[in-house]
């Protein structure tokens, strides 16, 4: 089955809401399948929540973001990007 990606900026589901809060909003580009939210939303039924340990994925996994530093994040460094998402999943996950 193949991995999907949907994102509404009505912000109308959880999914579309944890998509806002770490960003990853563009098709193409996305850093989470709906079914890998969908599966974090299952035991993280808080949205805020779920943002939190997606965004410890990547601050844990630069790899997973290749592709997306360069264009997106411009000079930022991925060492400073990774200590700023792990910074922002911290307070969600408090």
């Amino acid at each position: 089955m193949a991995a999907t990606f949907s994102y509404s900026d009505s912000l109308a589901t959880d999914l579309d809401l944890v998509r806002f809060l770490t960003g990853d909003t563009v098709s193409g580009t996305q850093l989470f399948s709906d079914e890998e939210i969908e599966a974090l939303l299952v035991v993280h039924t808080n949205a805020e929540t779920c943002a939190g340990y997606c965004l410890r994925i990547l601050a844990n996994d630069p790899e997973r973001a290749e592709g997306l530093w360069d264009s997106t994040f411009g000079s930022f460094s991925r060492i400073s990007l990774c200590q700023k998402m792990g910074k922002f999943a911290d307070r969600w996950l408090k």
